[in-house]
Formats: C-alpha cells, sequence, structure tokens
C-alpha cells in the first residue's frame, strides 16, 4: 500500500504532528508504526479513550479525544497539588503548619488517615499533600481543598490557560455525583499543565522541583505497569466507577515524554488499566529509540 507524506495526519479523531515527512525515512517510517500501534490499542477499547501523548524534546505529538472533557477522579489532585505550592509561593502559606486531623475531617475511599485516631494525628500541610499524591488519600485531599478554596483553585487554573480544569466537589461527595457536578479536566489540558512544570513556565524552581519530586514518589500507576523498573514517572492516576485515567511525565535519558490518557464509560476495569499501560509502553519503546539510536535506526 503506498503512503502519501503528509504533515498533519488525522485517522477516526487522530492527531499526530511533527516535522513534515519528506517521502519515506528510516524516522518517518518508525513513527508510522507506532502511530499505527497506538490507534490499534485506543480503538480496540471498550470504553471513550482520550489520550495526549507529546516527546517534549522534539514536540511531537499524538492526541486522541484531547478536548473531550472527563471526570477526573484522583488525577485532579495535580491542579489543587500545584494550587497548594502557589499559595506558598506567593501568598506565604506555610507548608509547615500543623493540621490536626479529627473525626469530622474522615472521608471513604482511597487512603489511610481515616483509619487512624480521630484528632491523634497532627502532620503539616507538605505531608497531607504528599498522603494526597502517594496514598491518594481523600481525606487529606478534602481538608486540602478546605483550606485553599475551589474558587481559587478553578481561578488559578484559568489564569494558566486551563479554563476546563475545574474543581467542582470534594472527594466522595456522592450527592454531587448524582447532580452531575465531577471535578473536570482534558487530556490536553492536563498534558499542558504538566508541560509547564517540566518546562518550569509556572512556580519557581524550588517549588516546580518538589512537585515533580512527589508526583516521582514511585505508586502503582497504568504508565509505569510495564516500564523498565527505575523509570522516572511523575505521575498521578486516578479511578472511579466506570472511569480510569493516568497523567505524567516519563523520563528517558535526556528525554521526556508526557501520557496523558483518561478513559470513561469502561465495562471492564482491568482491560482498561491495561489499555494505559499499553500505549504508555509503546510511547516508551518509540521514545527509547529516538534517543538510543542514530537517524539509521542504529543502536548507539
Amino acid at each position: 500500500m503506498t503512503r502519501t507524506p503528509i504533515t498533519l495526519l488525522a485517522l477516526t479523531g487522530m492527531i499526530l504532528t511533527g516535522p513534515a515527512l519528506d517521502g519515506d525515512t528510516p524516522h518517518s517510517l518508525l513513527r508510522e508504526q507506532f502511530e499505527d500501534r497506538v490507534r490499534t490499542a485506543v480503538e480496540s477499547h471498550d470504553g471513550v479513550f482520550g489520550l495526549v501523548f507529546k516527546d517534549l524534546s522534539s514536540g511531537e505529538s499524538l492526541s486522541f479525544n484531547e478536548n473531550l472533557a472527563f471526570t477526573q477522579a484522583s488525577v485532579i489532585k495535580i491542579p489543587i497539588l500545584v494550587e497548594l505550592f502557589r499559595r506558598a509561593q506567593e501568598d506565604g502559606l506555610d507548608l509547615e503548619a500543623p493540621v490536626t486531623v479529627s473525626g469530622d475531617d474522615f472521608t471513604g475511599g482511597a487512603g489511610i488517615l481515616r483509619h487512624l485516631t480521630p484528632g491523634g494525628v497532627s502532620m503539616s500541610l507538605r505531608d497531607l499533600a504528599i498522603l494526597m499524591i502517594v496514598e491518594s488519600d481523600n481525606t487529606a485531599t478534602n481538608i486540602i481543598i478546605d483550606r485553599l478554596g475551589m474558587n481559587r483553585i478553578n481561578q488559578t487554573m484559568e489564569e494558566l490557560g486551563l479554563p476546563g480544569t475545574r474543581v467542582q466537589r470534594i472527594m466522595m461527595d456522592r450527592r454531587a455525583r448524582l447532580e452531575d457536578r465531577e471535578n473536570l479536566s482534558t487530556p490536553a489540558e492536563t498534558a499542558r499543565l504538566l508541560e509547564m512544570l517540566h518546562r518550569g513556565e509556572i512556580l519557581d524552581e524550588t517549588s516546580r522541583g518538589e512537585i515533580l519530586d512527589i508526583l516521582a514518589i514511585r505508586k502503582d500507576g497504568r504508565i509505569s505497569r510495564h516500564l523498565p523498573r527505575g523509570t522516572r514517572v511523575e505521575s498521578k492516576g486516578g479511578s472511579v466507577g466506570g472511569v480510569i485515567n493516568d497523567v505524567g511525565i516519563v523520563h528517558i535519558g535526556e528525554r521526556a515524554f508526557i501520557v496523558s490518557a483518561m478513559i470513561n464509560w469502561h465495562l471492564d476495569r482491568d482491560a482498561a488499566e491495561e489499555a494505559i499501560a499499553e500505549v504508555a509502553l509503546l510511547a516508551w519503546r518509540h521514545v527509547d529509540r529516538l534517543e538510543n539510536f542514530n537517524r539509521y535506526g542504529h543502536r548507539k
């Protein structure tokens, strides 16, 4: 089958962008193969799959349903984390200020705090933030949301050019869920937020570095599932009924790439998780070749 050189490939909602392809070259054929395999993984999944892949070195990107609004589940904790450190940097919020966790704070779902003695635990806002990301602790998350205010979090996201990223309820709020008040974002906006953190476009170096280090703490995730042990992955996943998400920055040598993957309407949790893990592995293999092979496919 003859392939037509193009600079913008749009197939079934998927967009692949990058340098112009001047006829078939080893790199262009490799990229076509990568696009075909990702498209197969996305389209074969029984659910709505939103995806952004971006190589942060070359700018090459691949996207599918990237501007659809998806329920974020615990991925919304990344914007909350960003706002927490912004307030510390710009407004003097003390991240070391102790917070006593009472029984009234306890929230169901993920986390360890709700299993501890009411009023017997006191920890800093920084430590609550680490629990929020690494253990996805919902009690810690709700305490931080209450301290920051939903409106302030949303205002910051709008100022960053991310108007579709919105916190509209606390964790485990069943009434809000039944009223369709979900915490929302899109694969494109979440990828953009990660890119701004990576490139130092928001916050100072210290705050940005601490956020990325918290996101890099090893956790069970879909993006990292099949990647080589020791790969640095700055990520946050999340799941609620019918929804599986995972977003992150993956590092390979001097390169890094973003995977922002969101699935909803799924009927099989295991299959949804594996679909994201498969796409992340395909992305890793593609970028690994670009990093560790020369232009003719000879491993360096």
